[in-house]
């Protein structure tokens, strides 16, 4: 789920992990979707000097069943 920075303090499913329990998310790349007439194509989006980077994110902690 893509929380928006205008609104994730204020909305109900965001505002506790986001004042207690944010992260970064380091990663190679990351992939779009190119449209190719009626197919799609995967991208990869990296940096050009194989450096990691960084996504910033939210935890949102979740009750295991011990069914």
């Amino acid at each position: 789920i893509n929380a928006r920075i205008e609104t994730v303090a204020a909305k109900p499913a965001f505002r506790s992990a986001f004042r207690r329990r944010r992260c970064l998310i380091l990663a190679d790349g990351f992939y779009e979707w190119k449209k190719l007439g009626a197919a799609k194509q995967p991208l990869l989006i990296s940096e050009r000097d194989g450096r990691p980077m960084a996504f910033a994110s939210i935890l949102k902690r979740r009750r295991l069943s011990t069914a």
